[in-house]
């Protein structure tokens, strides 16, 4: 598994260029019995402006609400495509222009939407590699807690 998920990684980092948002661009992909089932990166909803085109539209909590999050776009994909994510593993790769000002990323690899999000679809586990900072976090969910392992 360990050469499989070093290439999963270098796929997801090519995802995550795809993605619109400069605060953070995210490359996810969606893997079971070492198979790829679908792919995701974060950026507004196809024919709609992006956040690279028109700016950012920022919240109260500081967070971008004009991109949909990779992870969403994962299972909104599945949903649509008619994918199952039950379990499944999620691996993640995030590029953010400063990741130590980023403290949840280094705490919890999805934010607690798109954790619950991922939850409910199903997938087991999360691992996710912040560019800039060394560790790889894994996230394995267990019924409706999580803990993360370094």
């Amino acid at each position: 598994m360990a050469n499989h998920f070093q290439a999963y990684l270098k796929m997801c980092k090519e995802l995550a260029t795809l993605g619109t948002c400069p605060r953070a661009q995210i490359g996810v992909m969606a893997i079971k019995e070492n198979r790829v089932l679908l792919t995701g990166y974060n950026g507004a909803p196809s024919k709609e402006p992006q956040c690279n085109q028109v700016g950012c539209l920022v919240d109260d909590g500081d967070h971008c609400i004009r991109a949909v999050h990779a992870e969403q776009n994962l299972v909104g994909l599945a949903a649509r495509w008619g994918i199952s994510l039950d379990g499944s593993s999620m691996i993640a790769y995030s590029i953010v222009p400063n990741p130590s000002s980023l403290a949840r990323i280094v705490k919890e690899p999805t934010c607690e939407r798109c954790t619950l999000l991922v939850k409910t679809a199903g997938i087991v586990e999360a691992v996710c590699k912040v560019e800039g900072i060394d560790e790889v976090f894994k996230t394995i969910y267990v019924d409706r807690t999580f803990r993360t392992e370094l």
